[in-house]
Protein backbone atom coordinates (compact mmCIF):
# COMPACT_ATOMS: atom_id res chain seq x y z
CA UNK A 1 0.00 0.00 0.00
CA UNK A 2 2.78 2.42 0.77
CA UNK A 3 4.90 2.29 -2.59
CA UNK A 4 1.10 2.41 -4.33
CA UNK A 5 0.73 5.91 -2.64
CA UNK A 6 4.38 6.78 -3.13
CA UNK A 7 3.82 6.61 -7.22
CA UNK A 8 0.32 8.46 -7.16
CA UNK A 9 1.09 11.84 -8.85
CA UNK A 10 -1.03 14.60 -8.85
CA UNK A 11 -3.97 13.37 -6.92
CA UNK A 12 -5.39 14.14 -3.78
CA UNK A 13 -4.91 11.37 -1.52
CA UNK A 14 -6.22 10.57 2.18
CA UNK A 15 -5.15 7.97 3.87
CA UNK A 16 -7.11 6.33 6.97
CA UNK A 17 -4.91 4.28 8.80
CA UNK A 18 -5.54 2.08 11.98
CA UNK A 19 -2.78 2.74 14.10
CA UNK A 20 -0.95 5.88 15.47
CA UNK A 21 1.53 5.67 12.63
CA UNK A 22 2.35 4.38 9.29
CA UNK A 23 3.24 1.34 8.50
CA UNK A 24 2.62 0.28 12.10
CA UNK A 25 3.12 -3.52 10.79
CA UNK A 26 6.62 -3.05 10.47
CA UNK A 27 8.04 0.03 12.08
CA UNK A 28 7.39 2.48 15.08
CA UNK A 29 7.05 5.75 15.02
CA UNK A 30 10.73 6.56 14.40
CA UNK A 31 11.15 4.84 11.55
CA UNK A 32 7.17 6.23 9.71
CA UNK A 33 8.47 10.05 10.78
CA UNK A 34 11.67 8.83 8.59
CA UNK A 35 9.59 7.99 5.78
CA UNK A 36 6.70 10.37 6.23
CA UNK A 37 8.71 13.36 3.91
CA UNK A 38 8.52 10.97 1.06
CA UNK A 39 5.00 10.07 1.70
CA UNK A 40 4.25 14.20 1.09
CA UNK A 41 6.42 14.70 -1.74
CA UNK A 42 5.91 11.35 -3.66
CA UNK A 43 8.25 9.69 -6.51
CA UNK A 44 10.86 11.90 -7.86
CA UNK A 45 13.55 11.35 -10.11
CA UNK A 46 16.53 10.60 -8.18
CA UNK A 47 19.23 13.80 -8.34
CA UNK A 48 22.57 14.13 -7.23
CA UNK A 49 23.32 16.78 -5.06
CA UNK A 50 26.17 18.61 -3.20
CA UNK A 51 24.76 18.96 0.04
CA UNK A 52 26.66 17.11 3.04
CA UNK A 53 24.34 15.24 4.74
CA UNK A 54 24.45 14.21 8.67
CA UNK A 55 23.81 11.01 9.78
CA UNK A 56 22.75 10.42 13.48
CA UNK A 57 23.40 7.94 16.22
CA UNK A 58 21.47 6.60 18.73
CA UNK A 59 21.13 4.52 21.65
CA UNK A 60 17.93 3.82 22.95
CA UNK A 61 17.27 1.06 25.81
CA UNK A 62 13.91 -0.85 26.10
CA UNK A 63 13.01 -1.51 29.82
CA UNK A 64 9.67 -2.50 31.24
CA UNK A 65 8.84 0.79 31.74
CA UNK A 66 9.00 2.40 28.30
CA UNK A 67 11.40 3.96 26.50
CA UNK A 68 14.88 5.48 28.18
CA UNK A 69 16.86 7.66 25.50
CA UNK A 70 20.88 8.26 26.16
CA UNK A 71 22.26 11.19 24.44
CA UNK A 72 22.62 11.32 20.94
CA UNK A 73 26.11 10.76 19.07
CA UNK A 74 26.44 12.49 15.45
CA UNK A 75 28.28 11.28 12.92
CA UNK A 76 27.64 10.15 9.40
CA UNK A 77 1.87 -10.02 -0.62
CA UNK A 78 1.31 -9.49 -4.73
CA UNK A 79 4.17 -8.18 -3.32
CA UNK A 80 5.39 -4.73 -3.62
CA UNK A 81 5.40 -4.16 -7.57
CA UNK A 82 2.01 -4.75 -8.66
CA UNK A 83 1.76 -1.39 -9.63
CA UNK A 84 5.19 -0.26 -11.26
CA UNK A 85 3.53 -0.75 -14.70
CA UNK A 86 0.39 1.63 -14.45
CA UNK A 87 0.72 5.01 -14.90
CA UNK A 88 -1.05 6.17 -11.71
CA UNK A 89 -1.47 10.21 -12.57
CA UNK A 90 -4.12 12.48 -11.73
CA UNK A 91 -5.13 15.73 -13.22
CA UNK A 92 -3.81 18.01 -10.32
CA UNK A 93 -1.42 20.63 -10.82
CA UNK A 94 0.44 18.97 -7.47
CA UNK A 95 0.04 15.68 -5.27
CA UNK A 96 -1.64 16.34 -2.01
CA UNK A 97 -1.75 13.92 1.13
CA UNK A 98 -4.06 13.51 4.41
CA UNK A 99 -3.51 11.30 6.67
CA UNK A 100 -6.14 10.38 9.44
CA UNK A 101 -4.68 8.35 12.05
CA UNK A 102 -6.45 5.89 14.67
CA UNK A 103 -9.37 4.77 12.41
CA UNK A 104 -10.90 1.84 10.19
CA UNK A 105 -13.43 1.94 7.60
CA UNK A 106 -16.85 1.19 8.58
CA UNK A 107 -19.15 1.39 5.54
CA UNK A 108 -19.00 2.56 1.73
CA UNK A 109 -22.09 4.15 1.16
CA UNK A 110 -23.31 5.52 -2.28
CA UNK A 111 -24.24 8.61 -3.13
CA UNK A 112 -28.46 8.05 -2.53
CA UNK A 113 -27.22 6.87 1.10
CA UNK A 114 -25.26 9.12 2.46
CA UNK A 115 -26.95 10.85 5.39
CA UNK A 116 -26.92 14.51 4.96
CA UNK A 117 -26.38 14.96 8.39
CA UNK A 118 -22.62 13.78 7.92
CA UNK A 119 -22.19 16.64 5.15
CA UNK A 120 -21.34 19.40 6.76
CA UNK A 121 -20.43 22.58 5.48
CA UNK A 122 -17.20 22.98 6.72
CA UNK A 123 -15.84 19.11 6.31
CA UNK A 124 -14.13 19.69 3.05
CA UNK A 125 -13.60 15.62 2.65
CA UNK A 126 -17.51 14.97 1.64
CA UNK A 127 -18.26 18.51 0.03
CA UNK A 128 -19.40 18.18 -3.32
CA UNK A 129 -20.70 15.55 -5.53
CA UNK A 130 -18.60 11.42 -5.92
CA UNK A 131 -19.32 8.21 -6.83
CA UNK A 132 -18.05 7.07 -3.51
CA UNK A 133 -18.83 8.15 0.12
CA UNK A 134 -16.60 6.60 2.93
CA UNK A 135 -17.67 5.87 6.43
CA UNK A 136 -15.04 6.10 8.93
CA UNK A 137 -15.29 4.78 13.07
CA UNK A 138 -14.87 8.00 13.60
CA UNK A 139 -18.29 8.88 11.81
CA UNK A 140 -16.25 10.70 9.52
CA UNK A 141 -17.87 10.73 5.81
CA UNK A 142 -15.17 11.27 3.06
CA UNK A 143 -15.97 11.82 -0.79
CA UNK A 144 -13.60 10.04 -3.55
CA UNK A 145 -13.47 8.51 -7.08
CA UNK A 146 -11.28 5.60 -6.09
CA UNK A 147 -10.63 3.44 -2.42
CA UNK A 148 -7.85 1.16 -2.30
CA UNK A 149 -8.20 -1.48 0.59
CA UNK A 150 -5.69 -2.34 2.41
CA UNK A 151 -6.64 -4.60 4.68
CA UNK A 152 -3.93 -7.28 5.91
CA UNK A 153 -4.44 -11.04 5.72
CA UNK A 154 -6.34 -13.67 8.17
CA UNK A 155 -6.80 -17.00 7.99
CA UNK A 156 -9.71 -18.00 5.73
CA UNK A 157 -9.69 -21.69 7.58
CA UNK A 158 -13.38 -21.55 8.64
CA UNK A 159 -14.75 -23.70 5.62
CA UNK A 160 -12.48 -26.73 6.15
CA UNK A 161 -13.14 -26.78 9.94
CA UNK A 162 -16.87 -26.85 9.12
CA UNK A 163 -16.77 -29.85 6.60
CA UNK A 164 -13.81 -31.53 9.14
CA UNK A 165 -13.91 -31.02 13.06
CA UNK A 166 -10.70 -32.95 13.19
CA UNK A 167 -9.18 -29.64 11.67
CA UNK A 168 -7.09 -28.52 14.25
CA UNK A 169 -7.10 -24.40 14.52
CA UNK A 170 -4.60 -22.45 16.13
CA UNK A 171 -6.11 -19.52 18.32
CA UNK A 172 -5.50 -16.82 15.62
CA UNK A 173 -7.64 -19.34 13.44
CA UNK A 174 -4.65 -20.63 11.04
CA UNK A 175 -4.90 -24.06 9.89
CA UNK A 176 -2.11 -25.53 12.82
CA UNK A 177 0.28 -27.55 10.79
CA UNK A 178 3.95 -29.68 12.10
CA UNK A 179 7.59 -29.17 11.21
CA UNK A 180 6.76 -30.76 8.16
CA UNK A 181 3.97 -28.46 6.90
CA UNK A 182 1.11 -31.30 8.34
CA UNK A 183 -1.89 -31.08 9.62
CA UNK A 184 -4.17 -33.19 11.81
CA UNK A 185 -5.25 -34.93 8.73
CA UNK A 186 -3.36 -37.71 7.73
CA UNK A 187 -2.04 -37.17 4.23
CA UNK A 188 -3.12 -33.15 4.28
CA UNK A 189 -1.06 -30.11 4.71
CA UNK A 190 -1.39 -26.64 4.83
CA UNK A 191 1.27 -24.24 4.15
CA UNK A 192 1.17 -20.35 3.37
CA UNK A 193 -1.37 -17.44 4.49
CA UNK A 194 -3.87 -20.06 5.64
CA UNK A 195 -1.63 -22.21 7.91
CA UNK A 196 -0.03 -21.72 11.63
CA UNK A 197 3.49 -22.69 12.11
CA UNK A 198 2.81 -24.59 14.95
CA UNK A 199 6.60 -26.11 16.23
CA UNK A 200 9.15 -24.54 18.22
CA UNK A 201 10.60 -21.85 16.46
CA UNK A 202 14.15 -20.42 16.07
CA UNK A 203 14.76 -17.97 18.56
CA UNK A 204 15.45 -15.56 15.43
CA UNK A 205 12.14 -16.30 13.49
CA UNK A 206 9.00 -15.04 13.54
CA UNK A 207 5.66 -15.64 11.27
CA UNK A 208 4.39 -13.20 9.01
CA UNK A 209 1.80 -13.31 6.48
CA UNK A 210 3.70 -12.19 3.77
CA UNK A 211 4.14 -13.25 -0.23
CA UNK A 212 7.67 -14.03 0.74
CA UNK A 213 6.91 -16.06 3.51
CA UNK A 214 4.15 -18.34 1.98
CA UNK A 215 6.41 -18.67 -0.84
CA UNK A 216 8.97 -20.20 1.59
CA UNK A 217 6.44 -22.66 3.01
CA UNK A 218 4.90 -23.87 -0.13
CA UNK A 219 8.55 -24.71 -1.25
CA UNK A 220 9.09 -26.72 2.26
CA UNK A 221 6.29 -28.17 2.28
CA UNK A 222 6.18 -29.33 -1.79
CA UNK A 223 9.43 -31.41 -0.19
CA UNK A 224 7.97 -32.57 2.62
CA UNK A 225 5.15 -34.61 1.10
CA UNK A 226 8.26 -35.82 -1.13
CA UNK A 227 10.38 -36.65 1.26
CA UNK A 228 9.04 -37.62 4.81
CA UNK A 229 12.39 -37.15 6.47
CA UNK A 230 13.54 -33.73 5.02
CA UNK A 231 15.12 -31.58 7.48
CA UNK A 232 13.42 -28.10 8.31
CA UNK A 233 14.19 -25.31 6.10
CA UNK A 234 17.35 -23.25 6.73
CA UNK A 235 14.72 -19.99 5.58
CA UNK A 236 12.80 -21.23 9.28
CA UNK A 237 16.20 -20.26 10.94
CA UNK A 238 16.18 -16.80 10.58
CA UNK A 239 13.25 -14.05 9.81
CA UNK A 240 14.08 -12.25 6.51
CA UNK A 241 11.85 -10.16 4.22
CA UNK A 242 12.86 -7.56 1.59
CA UNK A 243 10.46 -5.01 0.50
CA UNK A 244 10.22 -1.59 -0.71
CA UNK A 245 8.41 1.36 0.98
CA UNK A 246 8.48 4.92 -0.70
CA UNK A 247 11.06 3.70 -3.55
CA UNK A 248 13.60 2.36 -0.52
CA UNK A 249 14.89 -1.06 0.02
CA UNK A 250 13.49 -2.64 3.03
CA UNK A 251 15.36 -5.40 4.76
CA UNK A 252 14.02 -6.86 7.88
CA UNK A 253 15.87 -9.60 10.28
CA UNK A 254 15.34 -11.51 13.08
CA UNK A 255 13.38 -10.28 15.63
CA UNK A 256 13.07 -6.58 13.79
CA UNK A 257 10.10 -5.24 15.98
CA UNK A 258 11.56 -6.48 19.17
CA UNK A 259 8.81 -8.78 20.37
CA UNK A 260 9.73 -12.08 21.79
CA UNK A 261 13.37 -10.61 23.01
CA UNK A 262 13.44 -10.63 26.97
CA UNK A 263 13.13 -6.68 28.20
CA UNK A 264 15.64 -5.16 28.80
CA UNK A 265 16.87 -4.88 25.26
CA UNK A 266 18.09 -1.48 23.42
CA UNK A 267 18.30 0.20 20.52
CA UNK A 268 20.76 1.16 18.20
CA UNK A 269 19.94 3.73 15.35
CA UNK A 270 21.67 5.37 12.62
CA UNK A 271 19.39 8.09 10.65
CA UNK A 272 21.12 9.55 7.46
CA UNK A 273 17.58 12.03 6.64
CA UNK A 274 16.44 10.91 3.10
CA UNK A 275 18.98 8.17 2.33
CA UNK A 276 19.07 5.81 5.42
CA UNK A 277 17.31 3.84 8.51
CA UNK A 278 18.94 1.31 10.40
CA UNK A 279 17.84 -0.26 13.54
CA UNK A 280 19.37 -3.07 15.40
CA UNK A 281 18.24 -4.17 18.22
CA UNK A 282 20.58 -5.58 21.08
CA UNK A 283 20.10 -7.96 23.73
CA UNK A 284 23.26 -8.71 26.11
CA UNK A 285 25.71 -7.11 23.89
CA UNK A 286 23.97 -9.33 20.96
CA UNK A 287 21.87 -8.32 18.06
CA UNK A 288 18.54 -10.00 17.96
CA UNK A 289 16.72 -7.89 14.85
CA UNK A 290 17.68 -5.19 12.10
CA UNK A 291 15.76 -2.90 9.74
CA UNK A 292 17.65 -1.19 7.03
CA UNK A 293 16.47 1.17 5.30
CA UNK A 294 18.29 2.40 1.89
CA UNK A 295 21.32 0.69 -0.01
CA UNK A 296 23.27 -0.17 3.44
CA UNK A 297 25.32 -2.67 2.09
CA UNK A 298 24.97 -4.25 6.03
CA UNK A 299 22.36 -7.28 5.06
CA UNK A 300 25.11 -10.14 4.47
CA UNK A 301 26.84 -8.59 7.96
CA UNK A 302 24.09 -8.28 10.00
CA UNK A 303 22.41 -11.51 9.06
CA UNK A 304 25.87 -13.37 10.31
CA UNK A 305 26.00 -11.68 13.48
CA UNK A 306 22.39 -12.45 14.23
CA UNK A 307 22.93 -15.88 13.51
CA UNK A 308 26.47 -15.98 15.07
CA UNK A 309 25.14 -14.43 17.69
CA UNK A 310 28.41 -12.90 18.07
CA UNK A 311 29.38 -10.43 20.92
CA UNK A 312 29.51 -7.04 19.79
CA UNK A 313 30.35 -5.02 23.32
CA UNK A 314 33.08 -3.76 22.90
CA UNK A 315 32.83 -2.32 19.38
CA UNK A 316 29.23 -1.28 19.83
CA UNK A 317 29.89 2.19 20.01
CA UNK A 318 31.44 2.16 16.45
CA UNK A 319 29.11 -0.25 15.37
CA UNK A 320 27.42 1.91 13.36
CA UNK A 321 29.65 4.74 12.49
CA UNK A 322 30.09 5.62 8.31
CA UNK A 323 33.10 5.70 8.60
CA UNK A 324 34.04 2.16 9.66
CA UNK A 325 33.49 -0.72 7.65
CA UNK A 326 32.22 -3.69 9.64
CA UNK A 327 32.25 -6.06 6.86
CA UNK A 328 36.11 -5.80 7.41
CA UNK A 329 35.83 -5.80 11.22
CA UNK A 330 34.03 -9.05 11.04
CA UNK A 331 35.45 -10.71 8.04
Amino acid sequence: MQNELYELKNIEIIWAVKHSSISATFFDECAAEFFKPMLISGFAPETETSTTTTSKRYNITIDKDGFQTSEATRGCALGPDWAQDFNISGRLKERSVIIIYNVELESILSDDQVDQSYLLADNYLSNGQWPLFIKLSDNQVIGCDLLIQATGVLPNSNFWKQECDQLHLASDGGILVDDHMRTSIEYVYACGDVCAAGWNWSKHWLQMRLWTQAYQMGTYCGRSMVLSDVPLDFCFELFTHVTNFFGFKVIFLGRFNGDGVEKPWHLLLRINANKQYIKLIVKDGRIQGAILVGETNLEETIENLILNQIDISSVEEGLLDPEIDIDDYFD
